[in-house]
């Protein structure tokens, strides 16, 4: 039996490690805002193999803690995936 070289099927499953920084900021000691990034990139090669690809999250957030574990808040986000 001859099989098509280009007839190629791959799988993987693993984790991405993600690296990143984030930053939180008390205006008051209610009040505090945050900004965090996160980035992976991945480029294999082999001869008939080829793949490039990034990953990117960003957030911007803010919270106002009304109460002893409540708070209220929003969040920005930016999700890129380019593959």
């Amino acid at each position: 039996m001859v099989t098509d070289p280009l007839d190629l099927k791959v799988e993987a499953d693993a984790p991405l490690p993600m690296i990143g920084l984030g930053y939180n900021h008390y205006i008051s000691p209610k009040w505090k805002v945050g900004v965090r990034g996160e980035a992976f990139y991945l480029k294999l090669s082999e001869d008939q193999f080829s793949f490039e690809g990034s990953i990117m999250d960003l957030s911007l957030s803010t919270e106002y803690i009304l109460f002893k574990n409540f708070s209220i808040g929003a969040a920005v986000s930016y999700f890129a995936l380019d593959v």
